[in-house]
């Protein structure tokens, strides 16, 4: 299914970004996971991405060291949303199971 293609996708990814100890996302600086052929680039991040997660409609979230998380479409590569609620990296993020997302920031708030 679509949705278990993207989830492995970012997973792929996610463990990249760790190995890696993060990843700065521009136009000219795209996250290249070994293997692998960029699909698309998704700009708007100002500073190292840490964290990718699915979520349950099939939008992706990332979380960066920016202290914002980014909701984005990924049929177009849109961000569709902006959060800014952080004051600290954001580290960690994790879809629930009734659609919301949760995030971890070293704010030390959830």
């Amino acid at each position: 299914s679509r949705w278990s293609r993207i989830g492995r996708l970012v997973e792929e990814a996610q463990t990249y970004l760790r190995n890696q100890g993060g990843w700065r996302f521009t136009a000219e600086n795209p996250l290249e996971v070994p293997g692998r052929s960029l699909a698309m680039t998704l700009a708007g991040h100002i500073d190292t991405v840490f964290v990718l997660c699915v979520l349950k409609d099939g939008r992706l979230a990332s979380g960066s060291k920016d202290k914002t998380i980014k909701i984005w479409k990924t049929e177009t590569g849109l961000c569709v949303l902006n959060l800014t609620d952080h004051n600290r990296w954001v580290t960690a993020l994790c879809a629930l199971g009734d659609g919301r997302l949760a995030s971890g920031s070293e704010d030390k708030t959830i």
